[in-house]
C-alpha cells in the first residue's frame, strides 16, 4: 500500500433502488414477493452476492416456487428465516447438496478458486460421466462457472467466499489428503512447468503436512523467484528452513539446513542493500 502505483477503490453497497432492481430480476414484480425484497435488502445491507445467495437458498429450501423472474412465496414471508450472514447461507447450501456434488465442490475448493478439470479428475479418480454430471449440477446451482475451454476446460467458483466456505466445511484429515492428491496431480501434469508451479506445489505439500516435500518446493520456489521479488523469495526460504528444522536430523537434512541458512543470509543482505538504495534515491 506504500507503493506509488497503489490505488484503493472503495466498493460501496448497492442502494435500495439498485438492490430492488436486482431482486426484481431474480424474483419478479408480483405483489406477493414485494415484502420479501424489502426484507432481503434490509438483511443484506446492499451486498448483491448475499442477496443472490439468499434467493437461491429460499428456492432450494422450497420456500419459493416458479422460475427466474416469476417466483411466488410458498411460505408466508413473515415466517421465513433469513440467514444473518452470507457465510451461513453458503454453509447451508453446501450442506444440502447431494453427497456426490458436495465431494466435487470440496475437492475443487482445495485446488483453488480456479481449477482445470483434468486436475479435479485426477484427484477424484471418478468415471468421467459421473464427474461431468456433478459439475453440471454445480453449474446449474451457480456454485461454479465455466471459465475457458482451451487448451483444457477450466472452472471458477462464483465467489472466493464460496470456495472458502467449501474448504472449511471439510475435516482437517480429509483436507490434508486432498491437498496431497492435488500436489501429486499437479506434479504429474506439469513436468515441463515445475519451476512455474513451484510456489503452488509448496503450498499444497505444506497443507498436506508433508514437511520434506514442502521444504523442497519452498526452496525451489525461492530460487525461481530470486531477485524478481526478494521479499517473497525470503518468505519461501524461511518456510523451507522452518520445515527442514522439523525433519528428523540426517546428514542430508543438515546439509540442506546449512545451505538454506547461507542462501537466506545472502538474500537478506541483498534486500537490505536494495532498501538502502531506495532510501538514497528517495533522498
Amino acid at each position: 500500500m506504500q507503493k506509488s502505483w497503489y490505488r484503493q477503490l472503495p466498493l460501496l453497497p448497492l442502494g435500495p433502488e439498485a438492490i430492488q432492481e436486482l431482486l426484481e430480476d431474480l424474483l419478479g414484480v408480483d405483489s406477493s414477493v414485494r415484502g420479501l425484497s424489502d426484507l432481503i435488502h434490509e438483511r443484506t445491507a446492499g451486498n448483491p452476492f448475499f442477496a443472490e445467495e439468499i434467493v437461491q437458498t429460499l428456492i432450494e429450501a422450497g420456500n419459493l416456487e416458479g422460475s427466474k423472474g416469476s417466483y411466488r412465496p410458498v411460505t408466508p414471508i413473515e415466517r421465513l428465516e433469513i440467514p444473518i450472514s452470507v457465510e451461513s447461507v453458503l454453509a447451508a447450501r453446501i450442506d444440502r447438496l447431494p453427497e456426490r456434488e458436495k465431494q466435487v465442490l470440496q475437492a475443487a475448493s482445495v485446488i483453488g478458486k480456479e481449477f482445470p478439470e483434468p486436475i479435479l479428475s485426477a484427484v477424484l479418480d471418478w468415471p468421467s460421466i459421473e464427474l461431468s454430471a456433478a459439475i453440471q449440477a454445480l453449474k446449474n446451482a451457480e456454485f461454479l462457472f465455466e471459465q475457458s475451454l482451451y487448451p483444457v476446460t477450466e472452472f471458477t467458483f462464483k465467489h472466493p467466499l464460496t470456495q472458502e466456505v467449501a474448504l472449511n466445511s471439510q475435516l482437517r484429515d480429509r483436507r490434508r489428503k486432498t491437498h496431497a492428491a492435488v500436489a501429486q496431480a499437479l506434479e504429474d501434469a506439469s513436468q515441463d512447468k515445475l519451476d512455474e508451479r513451484a510456489a503452488l506445489l509448496a503450498h499444497h505439500w505444506d497443507e498436506a503436512g508433508d514437511e520434506g516435500r514442502a521444504s523442497t518446493w519452498h526452496h525451489r520456489a525461492a530460487e525461481v523467484i530470486g531477485f524478481h521479488h526478494i521479499e517473497e523469495a525470503m518468505r519461501h526460504f524461511r518456510r523451507a528452513q522452518h520445515l527442514v528444522d522439523r525433519l528428523r536430523p540426517t546428514n542430508e537434512t543438515k546439509r540442506e539446513a546449512a545451505l538454506l541458512q547461507d542462501i537466506a543470509a545472502g538474500a537478506s543482505d541483498a534486500m537490505k542493500g536494495l532498501r538502502n538504495a531506495e532510501v538514497t534515491i528517495a533522498g
